[in-house]
Parts: structure tokens; sequence; C-alpha cells
């Protein structure tokens, strides 16, 4: 609707000045009217002059949002790639494994606690200096187990006379009831009665195991009564008594194993120089020469995984 009242406007406007300038002309100027066809073509006039700019300039259009796309057949050999530097390093970690473990089963069948043991045979164990050391403390250890034995043993036997008792009861309560049932007939058994009867079996088996326990604590004491006895002695006397292992390597213990890293380093230089010093180098070396073969196989691995294989070929393909 408005733009019908628009156009009606602009031609009544159009319109009017047609008429009046086509009166102007027939009475006052009398000009000739061309035809529209005679009349020239207007040309348009540029108001702004061009000017020429790259649409892939990043100054311009900002930057590319798909400059960091891959191709899918870029991503798919990629992920080809990983999986086989996969594969290799779980490979590589499986080998190292196995020839780790076959190392530590190696060492291990040579018992290195034993030639510990060796070592330190001139001393008693820290664990048995200990017990030595409470037990000076209680220098009445052994009459005191005895009376607790004792009292043991009483009170053993006085709850077993107790239930000796309680049976006997049972057994004479079993025998009334029994005649009363002839005389009048059954009737249902006392809750009393059961729930006692109850009890007893429990603490009859409690007993059992008891006794069993009371047996074998006996039999305990008895064996080892000599040997607490020896613990109470002064340390030189149980030096005395402790069996002795003598090797016949001549001066074997004058100078300590070859156990400090830098020693044993100078061992692998100089053999020679050291045999004079350390009977054990031999041992000590294979210990040693143990222990460089591992480190050497877990920086290997390290070493293998950090340069070739903790950067993905996806984020060097992108970056």
């Amino acid at each position: 609707m408005a733009f019908n009242e628009t156009v009606t406007f602009t031609l009544d406007v159009v319109g009017g000045k047609l008429a009046a300038a086509q009166k102007e002309n027939e009475f006052i100027y009398h000009e000739k009217v061309p035809d529209l066809c005679s009349l020239p073509r207007v040309k348009g006039a540029s108001l702004v002059k061009g000017v020429g700019f790259s649409i892939s300039d990043p100054d311009i259009s900002g930057p590319d949002i798909f400059a960091s796309l891959v191709p899918l057949e870029a991503h798919e050999a990629s992920s080809l790639y990983s999986e086989e530097k996969a594969k290799i390093l779980r490979d590589l970690g499986n080998k190292i494994s196995g020839k780790d473990q076959e190392l530590m089963s190696f060492l291990t069948s040579l018992h290195p606690e034993h030639l510990e043991l060796l070592e330190n045979m001139d001393h008693l164990p820290g664990s048995l200096v200990d017990r030595i050391a409470s037990l000076s403390a209680r220098p009445q250890a052994i009459q005191e187990m005895k009376e607790t034995m004792e009292k043991l043993s009483s009170l053993f036997h006085d709850v077993q006379s107790g239930l000796k008792d309680i049976d006997e009861i049972l057994q004479e309560e079993d025998e009334k009831e029994a005649d009363f049932e002839k005389v009048m007939g059954k009737r249902s058994p006392s809750r009393l009665i059961v729930e006692l009867k109850r009890e007893f079996k429990c603490y009859q088996d409690a007993h059992a195991k008891a006794s069993g326990s009371n047996t074998a604590l006996h039999q305990a004491v008895q064996l080892h009564l000599e040997n607490i006895k020896l613990l109470l002695q002064p340390l030189d006397v149980i030096q005395d008594h402790i069996p002795s292992i003598e090797i016949s390597h001549g001066d074997h213990f004058r100078h300590p194993p070859c156990t400090h890293f830098r020693h044993a380093q100078m061992v692998m230089q100089n053999s020679e120089d050291c045999c004079g010093r350390c009977p054990d180098h031999e041992r000590d070396l294979l210990f040693l020469q143990a222990a460089i073969i591992q480190h050497q196989l877990f920086h290997l691995f390290n070493n293998v995984r950090r340069s070739r294989f903790d950067r993905s070929s996806t984020s060097r393909i992108i970056f």
C-alpha cells in the first residue's frame, strides 16, 4: 500500500513537471522536442578509484583457518608409522626385560646373601644381639617362664576338673529326666538344659584346642630351654658356641672385599694390581659387570625411547 502511494506521488510530481515544461516550451521558447532515442547516453561518473589487493594476504583476510588441516592420507601414513615405532619399542622392551630377568636369575643362583654372611661371619647377627640384650635385661626370665608355665598348667587342670563336674551334673540330670519320662511319659526338653548343654559343648571344644596349644607350648619350651639358657650367657661365651667357617684361602679376610664402585672399577682396569690386595676380585668383578649391564640396558631403552619415540610423527607433520 505504501509502495503504491509512493509511486503515485512520484508520477504526479514528474507528470506535473513534464506538463509545465511542455506548456512553457509551446508558449515561450518554441524549441523542438527531440525524440528520446536521439538523446546521447549519459555516462556515469566514477566517485572512487579502485585499489588492487590479494585475497590471500594475511594482513587483509587474516590468518588462514585451514592452514593446520592435514590430508587424510597423511594421517593414515602417520598412524601406520607410529604403530610400527610402537611395535619396535615393545619388541626392544621385551628383549631387554628378558635379558634383565635372565641376568637376575643368574645372580640369584649365586646366593649373594650367603656371601654377605661369609663376609660378616666373625660377628654375631644384629637380630641375635638384640635378643641377647633383651634377655640380659631380664636375668630371671627362665624362672619367670617356669612359674608362668606352672600357673598355666594349674589353670588348665582346674578348668578340666570344672568341666568334668559339669559333665557329671548334666549326665545325672539326663538320668533323672529318663526316670521321669518312664513314669509320666515324654515331655519337651527344658530350654535351660538345652542351653546349658550347648554352652558346655562350646567350652569343651575351646578346652580341647587349649589343651593342644598347651602341649605344643610345653614341647617348644623343653626344646629351646637350653638355647635360652645359652642366650643368657656373655657374648664371648655365645660366640664360642656358634660354629665357625674356616676357608683355606690364606690371608682371605685381611682386606675388605671390592664393594666400593671406584675400587671395583680399578679392579676392572688393573686386575693384576688388585689381586695382590683383594682375593675376592673375581666375585666382585662379576657383580660389578652385572650391575653395569643392567645400567646400560636401562639407559639404552630410555635413550632410544627419548630420541626416537617421544615425539609423534603427526605433530611433526602439523607443526
